[in-house]
């Protein structure tokens, strides 16, 4: 029999381990698993479409996702750099499963990204939410 405390206990151990790579891989609707961090990204990217587009007088943000839900917020400034805001999900798999370092992270972004969404000059950035 499982007592409370014991139930408790595995609720903070969860929460300080976090998920199993095999309950973020099912998260983002894949079972098998990824071997590489370019793997991944590849898959997150594939079938990804423009969900919606603002404008304004200053700058354009465009968002970027599939099956509901956004990972991408690219903002094109009209006198500065452009951002991509990238969903924070995405990044702490980049971060802490795969133990990529951030400058890691930004380059791979990157290459990606102007290579299947043809977007240029931009510097990515996490995001907590859209």
């Amino acid at each position: 029999m499982i007592t409370k405390f014991e139930k408790y206990n595995e609720s903070i151990k969860s929460l300080l381990v976090g998920p199993t790579k095999e309950e973020v891989w099912k998260n983002f609707g894949y079972e098998k698993g990824f071997e590489t961090p370019e793997e991944f990204f590849l898959y997150i990217i594939d079938g990804i479409k423009i969900i919606k587009m603002n404008k304004n007088n200053k700058k354009d943000e465009i968002y970027f996702g599939k099956n509901n839900k956004i990972y991408f917020k690219y903002i094109l400034n009209n006198n500065s750099m452009n951002v991509l805001w990238v969903s924070i999900n995405i990044w702490n798999i980049l971060e802490k499963i795969f133990n990529l370092k951030i400058l890691v992270i930004k380059s791979l972004i990157t290459d990606i990204i102007e290579e299947k969404l043809y977007l240029k000059n931009f510097i990515p950035y996490e995001t907590g939410s859209f």
